[in-house]
């Protein structure tokens, strides 16, 4: 074995204990890079990983938990043994910054019939891709095209499995334009846009740009897909002056859009900024920004279910840091916005970064940031025959969630001498999030939300918590959510170049953290009750030698 990689896929082992390997052995890789005189580059890689088991025990009926005498030893195959395949060649043409380019990648998994992991992974996938710069009048104006495919096969299991995940959901019950075929065994789809930009106007610049995902696009075999089956197009505006005047150094004023649709003619965002920033005489900077968002649809927030209408938004954010050259920099920034549901953002953060001396370095940077959203999904519930149906016979659960988030970012470094350093990192983190209602979508495609406790519904609080609902003839249980974490990351790491090119690094890391099921919210002392919770001490040292041919 040649080296180690993070495991990308597993399937699931199940028994009373399991070993389970967190990365695959990567079996060989070859590399090839270069560039020609004809202004042609060319990257290919390729690698081969291998099989995986996790090894497991199951105790005997009967037997003592604490006793691993009596029981069984097996393995399970977790991972198959999967080729990997990138390339990509760029040639550069015209105006100085043109480049067109062709990109390639395959994913090719040992999995025969009837192999339990065929339910869990694809066979093949493969895209291609192509790309083109073109920049004129001396990189004033830049254009941007793109346009590529996927294809990937495999058991009908886990095609089916990329067709009910979150990126496309084709099995949603007002999906019209969608197809979902649980037996089909591949899956294909393209991506492609256009931007047009003006970069270095005196003045004025803009940028204009759109893109379309069709629903069957796939690349998270070697890539990464989030969202699919949108039209999205951005635009922006903006005037700025270099000169400078007597009240400031630089300033700029701009205006965008962001618009996303589905193909079917649904809008899923419209959103509408202004924004302004300006260097002062002493060099300190302001930003802000104002941004308007109208109601919208959106197709993933009942995770599988209809549409669901997304409530208008509004946002206002300010920014205030000094001078870039000072000693000591310090930055202020503030966020506040509402929705017309009654939801809540705020976000408060500042940093101190200073030097108190030739061989220190420290900056601190706390953070608080509160949010009520309204739309917080829990859960879906089957709806029983004689209860009202206007959302395709599920109840789709949602909360009113109001979180809290304190934390905390420090970091210091020591120069002892050039080649003998000491770095520390440390965040103390805490974070609560309460319920404070619960209810479901009235209807597809609404923003309303039916109040459990209202309208002939009934809550009856339980022991853990949680709550049951009674509506009419059906009832359910919906389990207490509040919660309240802390946690504690630190590094600190001496760094020593014993002699010119060999290093040698002795580190200590904490990994602490601690949750309960707690209705209060957290607090800032919290945060510095993390620094005591239970955790991890990792100790490590790290050496390399460089090997001088003379």
């Amino acid at each position: 074995a040649l080296a180690v990689e993070p495991m990308r896929s597993v399937g699931e082992a199940d028994a009373h204990y399991v070993a389970r390997p967190s990365t695959t052995t990567i079996l060989g890789a070859a590399k090839l890079t270069g560039r020609l005189a004809s202004g042609t580059s060319v990257g290919f890689l390729a690698a081969v990983t291998g099989e995986e088991s996790a090894r497991t025990f199951n105790r005997l009926p009967g037997t003592d938990p604490a006793q691993f005498s009596a029981g069984q030893f097996g393995r399970i195959r977790i991972a198959p043994r999967t080729v990997f395949g990138v390339g990509r060649i760029e040639q550069e043409f015209g105006p100085p910054g043109s480049t067109i380019g062709l990109m390639s990648t395959m994913v090719h998994r040992d999995l025969g019939d009837g192999d339990p992991l065929a339910a869990e992974l694809t066979r093949n996938a493969f895209s291609l891709s192509s790309d083109a710069v073109v920049r004129l009048n001396e990189g004033e104006y830049e254009a941007r095209l793109f346009a590529g495919g996927s294809y990937v096969d495999g058991d009908a299991r886990a095609i089916d499995r990329l067709q009910r995940a979150s990126a496309r959901y084709f099995h949603r019950p007002d999906a019209d334009h969608l197809r979902y075929d649980p037996t089909r065994t591949s899956l294909s789809g393209v991506k492609a846009g256009a931007s047009i930009e003006r970069r270095t106007g005196r003045h004025w610049n803009w940028l204009a740009d759109t893109q379309i995902e069709t629903a069957g696009f796939e690349t998270n075999d070697l890539g990464r897909t989030s969202s699919v089956d949108q039209v999205q197009g951005s635009s922006r505006l903006a005037y700025r002056e270099t000169v400078p005047g007597a009240w400031w150094r630089d300033y700029e004023f701009a205006v965008g859009s962001e618009h996303l649709w589905s193909p079917s003619g649904v809008r899923e965002q419209l959103l509408g900024a202004a924004s302004a920033s300006i260097t002062w005489p002493n060099f300190w900077e302001t930003d802000a920004e104002f941004a308007h968002s109208f109601r919208a649809s959106d197709p993933r927030l009942t995770r599988g279910g209809p549409l669901m209408q997304t409530p208008a938004t509004w946002r206002a954010a300010i920014d205030v840091e000094n001078s870039n050259a000072s000693r000591t920099r310090l930055e202020l920034s503030l966020l506040y916005g509402r929705d017309e549901n009654g939801g809540l953002t705020f976000q408060g953060g500042t940093e101190l970064a200073m030097q108190p001396g030739a061989q220190w370095q420290l900056s601190i940077a706390p953070r608080y940031e509160r949010q009520v959203d309204t739309q917080q999904y829990v859960t879906t519930v089957a709806r029983g025959p004689l209860a009202a149906d206007l959302t395709f016979g599920s109840r789709y659960v949602f909360g009113t969630i109001d979180r809290s988030t304190y934390s905390t970012a420090l970091r210091v470094n020591y120069t002892f001498k050039p080649d003998l350093t000491l770095d520390l990192y440390a965040e103390p983190f805490a974070a609560s999030g309460r319920y404070l209602s619960f209810g479901e979508l009235a209807g597809a495609a609404t923003l309303a939300l039916r109040q459990y406790g209202t309208g002939g519904t009934f809550v009856t609080p339980i022991a853990d918590g949680g709550l049951h609902i009674a509506d009419g003839d059906d009832t359910f249980v919906l389990r207490g959510r509040d919660f309240n974490v802390r946690s504690f990351r630190s590094n600190l790491v001496l760094r020593w170049e014993w002699r010119p090119g060999s290093l040698l690094y002795l580190v200590w890391q904490q990994d602490r953290a601690a949750d309960e099921i707690a209705g209060r919210r957290a607090s800032v002392s919290d945060m510095f009750r993390s620094l005591r919770t239970p955790g991890d001490h990792i100790f490590a040292v790290k050496a390399s030698v460089w090997i001088s041919p003379g």
